[in-house]
């Protein structure tokens, strides 16, 4: 695992997530729900195991929007409303145990971190928002295998 560090932080700088080493998975998401979250027309984030967070800091609000998206707690700035990272609850059992945390990209401000790979809830997506190069489509959310090879293990 890379030793390198990057720090995502919220718009006012009190809410921040430091991770080591490269994400599992860098993934652009066109579902309804981060479109709204976001008031972009989707969603880049990175995923990361909870053995590669090294620092949190600040006292963030959690949001969880229920049947929608159960089992993701969302953690926002209560000053500045940024979200800055999710955390995916009850999957630990699929991924050997480890927690799964998902990081917005932009929240980094780094030009040079990792293109995304994969290309979730497609049929959300925009009619003028066009492919990427090398990016795996998928319509809805995919198995955990595809999202988190290097743990997922399916029943």
């Amino acid at each position: 695992m890379s030793s390198e560090t990057r720090t995502a932080s919220c718009c006012c700088g009190e809410l921040t997530m430091t991770v080591r080493g490269e994400p599992e998975k860098v993934i652009r998401c066109h579902c309804d729900y981060c479109q709204r979250r976001t008031g972009s027309v989707f969603n880049v984030s990175c995923w990361y195991y909870d053995d590669q967070v090294v620092a949190r800091t600040g006292t963030g609000t959690i949001f969880n929007q229920g049947p929608q998206n159960p089992g993701i707690d969302y953690v926002f700035c209560p000053r500045c409303g940024s979200t800055v990272y999710w955390e995916f609850r009850g999957f630990e059992p699929l991924l050997e145990g480890s927690k799964l945390f998902g990081i917005a990209v932009g929240n980094f401000v780094d030009a040079s971190f990792p293109a995304p790979t994969l290309d979730i809830h497609t049929s959300y997506r925009h009619p003028w928002i066009h492919d990427l190069a090398g990016l795996e489509p998928h319509p809805g959310f995919p198995a955990f295998d595809v999202i988190a090879p290097a743990r997922a293990k399916l029943p």
